[in-house]
């Protein structure tokens, strides 16, 4: 045997050691998972939004009393809103209290300390409502009511994959078991391939944790030397940043800030509409619907009250819609509530009552003067409705209160006010 062959068995014998010891140390963490044993809140995470809204939520002294829950769509006409009705600044990413709703559900309905919460965030699925209800709303967190808003694209976007594949279920699933949701939350067998190779491959698998981990001990580490340091330039948030922020995977506080006197504008992004709504996605569209099932029967499980919410639509976006989905979408939500007996509003039917074209900021998302006819209808709607109120009537001066605001009070449809955001304001 030459020199050669003897150096190439040597070689040979150490890749296999080596493949055996990976193998031997990749078995072992599986099967001890140390990232499993530690507190998923101690865990370092990137900030993105669902970041932010969850942390603000656990650290809530108690639990609101109604959370805002849905896309977008639900996430900007409250915090625009919000800034008019404080006139000051509201960071979008750190405030997710909601006064002006406050405000009105106490003018209302008579409810006093009242507190609302706004979890809407960017791109948000009718599966990533329940990864959130399923997670979040348990225990000494579990508000009174939920008022879920939704549009088609909720259950349709054909710019969405999968539920998985969302930067908010990503991130909450590290706070319960979804093993138990993998075929619905990855339908397709490809999708489920890097969830298993990710589940045997412990270094694959944990790989974000331990990197965050890692980033959060060195970070600490040379703290006292990066602060001695002039600040950089590329620290600095600029108008472009801004623009940007909903769509960026890590947010920073003052990236996003709503002002209480921004001038009117409107982006006309109607590629972005044809895009998200190109075909009808019968496809992913029964995938979310059985997610929306399944939020609403966690909430019902859970003792939650919820009102379902149809949205205000643009007439671009019914323009971009295959024939039949917008008809679809609303019987759909009429449905589910009915099922389990919850409240259904149609805000869009009462929003167009009183629609103005300068309630926009593109085709889907409202700003502070639509904010304020949102929110009214919404808080009109929980003021006429007996149970409602009684649900979030739970101490002897709101009891009070209550008993004499829906003596004569039927459980109708709540109507649109034609006031605007400014004149809102002024009422409450």
């Amino acid at each position: 045997m030459g020199f050669k062959s003897i150096i190439a068995r040597m070689r040979n014998i150490q890749l296999v050691g080596a493949v055996l010891v990976f193998a031997a140390m990749n078995f072992a963490l599986v099967l001890i998972d140390p990232i499993k044993h530690i507190d998923a809140d101690s865990l370092p995470a990137i900030r993105t939004w669902v970041w932010w809204a969850t942390n603000d939520y656990k650290n809530q002294s108690k639990a609101p009393d109604v959370v805002l829950l849905g896309s977008s769509v639900m996430m900007h006409p409250t915090w625009w809103q919000e800034a008019a009705f404080r006139q000051q600044d509201v960071d979008l990413v750190v405030d997710h209290e909601s006064r002006y709703f406050e405000a009105l559900l106490k003018k209302y309905a008579r409810l006093n300390n009242m507190r609302a919460f706004n979890f809407g965030l960017p791109g948000a699925m009718a599966s990533d409502d329940c990864i959130i209800a399923k997670t979040l709303f348990c225990g000494e967190h579990k508000p009174k009511i939920v008022v879920i808003g939704t549009t088609p694209r909720d259950f349709i976007d054909n710019r969405f994959s999968h539920a998985a594949s969302s930067r908010h279920y990503r991130y909450l699933s590290r706070f319960t078991d979804d093993g138990k949701l993998v075929d619905l939350a990855m339908p397709q067998w490809w999708q489920r391939i890097d969830y298993y190779v990710n589940s045997l491959l412990y270094f694959k698998g944990k790989a974000q944790p331990v990197q965050q981990l890692l980033t959060h001990e060195a970070t600490s580490l040379l703290s006292p030397i990066l602060k001695s340091l002039p600040p950089s330039p590329l620290e600095q948030v600029s108008e472009e940043d801004r623009k940007f922020a909903m769509h960026r995977a890590e947010i920073q506080k003052g990236v996003f800030v709503a002002h209480p006197t921004s001038p009117y504008n409107y982006v006309d992004a109607v590629e972005d509409c044809f895009s998200r709504y190109k075909t009808a996605n019968d496809p992913l569209y029964n995938n979310q619907r059985q997610w929306f099932d399944m939020c609403l029967e966690t909430l019902k499980e859970r003792g939650i009250d919820v009102v379902v919410v149809n949205m205000p639509v643009t007439s671009t976006a019914q323009r971009c819609m295959r024939d039949g989905v917008y008809a679809r979408h609303v019987d759909m939500l009429k449905a589910m509530a009915q099922k389990y007996n919850f409240a259904f509003l149609d805000a869009n039917e009462e929003y167009q009552k009183h629609a103005d074209q300068y309630d926009f900021t593109d085709w889907a998302h409202m700003n502070a003067s639509g904010g304020a006819k949102l929110h009214d209808i919404i808080a009109r709607f929980i003021a006429s409705q007996n149970a409602l109120v009684a649900c979030l009537s739970n101490d002897e001066e709101n009891g009070m209160s209550v008993t004499k605001n829906t003596r004569n009070t039927k459980d109708t449809k709540g109507t649109a006010r034609s006031s605007v955001a400014a004149a809102s304001d002024k009422q409450l």
